[in-house]
């Protein structure tokens, strides 16, 4: 018997585990601990299956120069840390944490979602309306990135 996916808001300390078998794999537990996890606009989103944690994200209020050159925006938000297990990849996870996320984001009046997106994920971002602006840029040992947005 298949259990719905669930979406809901979770701890910052509950990312950690995610983010770091995701996304930072080679670095330290401690790099997986951003510094505005624990902002007062931050929040965080956990997709739970069979009670299992298999997505996250973590959106904070923060601009983008770049970005808000060409799109100007009164409350801009980022995401960051988004990741979503490997045994459940292509599975709608992603795309319902930033549903769900959106909704949120639109009831605080945000009008900007931006993100440095990896090469890989690109094409999820795409499909979800995400845009491109600027060039592509490396962060060390994580990989090529390109910074995306999302006008909301």
């Amino acid at each position: 018997m298949k259990t719905a996916l669930q979406i809901q808001f979770i701890s910052a300390d509950q990312t950690y585990f995610l983010r770091h078998k995701i996304l930072r794999p080679r670095q330290s537990f401690e790099a997986v601990k951003y510094a505005g996890d624990f902002s007062p606009t931050a929040f965080h989103v956990g997709a739970f299956i069979n009670e299992q944690l298999v997505g996250i994200a973590t959106f904070a209020s923060e601009s983008h120069w770049n970005v808000e050159k060409t799109h100007p925006a009164k409350n801009p938000y980022r995401l960051r840390g988004m990741a979503t297990d490997f045994d459940f990849h292509g599975q709608g996870v992603g795309a319902a944490v930033l549903h769900f996320s959106i909704s949120t984001l639109r009831q605080k009046h945000c009008d900007l979602l931006w993100c440095n997106a990896r090469e890989i994920a690109f094409p999820f971002y795409e499909k979800l309306g995400f845009h491109f602006i600027g060039d592509l840029f490396e962060i060390e040992d994580i990989g090529p990135h390109k910074v995306m947005y999302k006008p909301l």
